[in-house]
């Protein structure tokens, strides 16, 4: 290397050194938080970096061990994020399997106000089969649509998915690492330039049940009932959804998941009679929430409790005392 050369590069370095030195000086920063818990369980994957849903190719392809689970599993749930934060699958298994007959439960539910459009491409894309599906009736459900997201992750193969999720789970374990070490310049119009975190938060689903993570209040929000102003589109939903699950014998039972706005539970009942299907009301009263949408960790306890509850009171939404597969 020349002289020249060389000079230039120790400049270089020098000028990136002092302008990190001094952004950390003079810009408002909380670029040292702590590292958030890299993987919580060896169970659990990554669902999300950089706003992107990596459970959407994970799900739909089966991967990082999914596969197995899902097409093991007798029930499945599945909502938007009320979904996500409310269905607790592996309480429900625990609560409706018996000595020698397990149920096991998985939870197919997707953030971002998905409904059950991007749930039937799962479903199709793995050819899932003689399932029940518990299915949330809400606003995110009430018509068929699919998420940005979720048209993104339906133009992946397989091959393309499994790539994505690896560069992503490789781009958050680097952010990890450089957490508390080396600042970030970042820009917004509230705020102008602020040294900002590598990692914001790590949100983790487990490969065994499809369970999200949730927590404890912070302060206590509760589940109430209010009146929906639409209507179930059912026109929309009958082919590619309904029918669709009959041909696959997926047996569809009806609920609402409580929460502090939008849960008419009333309306539920109305639209899942109509369309000749069982509902299963869940009382609301006592059912803690993380914020007006989404529930606490207590709360998740509390409705999957309630659910698993009137599943068995009412035969699994039928008349038959047994309808679940009983083979191991």
């Amino acid at each position: 290397m020349s002289i020249h050369a060389l000079v230039y590069w120790i400049c270089a370095i020098a000028a990136l050194s002092g302008s990190h030195l001094i952004a950390c000086l003079v810009l408002p920063t909380d670029w040292k938080a702590p590292r958030p818990t890299l993987v919580p369980d060896e169970a659990c994957y990554l669902a999300i970096h950089d706003n992107i849903g990596l459970d959407y190719y994970v799900l739909r392809h089966g991967l990082a061990g999914t596969h197995r689970h899902i097409h093991k599993a007798d029930i499945i749930c599945s909502s938007s994020s009320k979904g996500l934060y409310g269905f607790d699958a592996r309480l429900l298994s625990e609560k409706l399997s018996t000595p020698g007959h397990p149920v096991r439960v998985y939870n197919l539910s997707f953030g971002g106000g998905e409904g059950f459009g991007f749930l039937m491409e799962v479903i199709k894309t793995q050819d899932l089969r003689d399932k029940i599906l518990i299915a949330d009736l809400t606003d995110n459900t009430a018509s068929y649509h699919l998420t940005p997201m979720a048209k993104l992750a339906m133009q992946t193969t397989r091959a393309d998915a499994y790539k994505i999720c690896v560069e992503k789970n490789l781009g958050s374990k680097r952010e990890w690492l450089l957490q508390g070490a080396l600042p970030r310049i970042g820009f917004t119009r509230e705020r102008g330039f602020a040294l900002k975190k590598n990692v914001k938060a790590l949100f983790f689903r487990d490969r065994r049940t499809g369970n999200w993570e949730t927590h404890s209040a912070e302060r206590s929000h509760w589940a109430r009932r209010s009146k929906y102003d639409f209507e179930f589109q059912a026109e929309q939903l009958r082919e590619p959804f309904l029918e669709e699950c009959r041909r696959r014998n997926i047996r569809i039972i009806f609920t609402s998941i409580p929460c502090e706005q939008l849960y008419d539970p009333e309306w539920g009942e109305r639209t899942a009679r109509k369309l000749g299907y069982a509902y299963l009301p869940i009382d609301p009263d006592g059912i803690e929430m993380l914020d007006a949408t989404h529930m606490s960790e207590t709360g998740r306890t509390v409705y999957s409790t309630r659910l698993a509850e009137q599943l068995l009171a009412s035969h699994f939404g039928t008349t038959a005392p047994a309808i679940l597969p009983t083979s191991n």
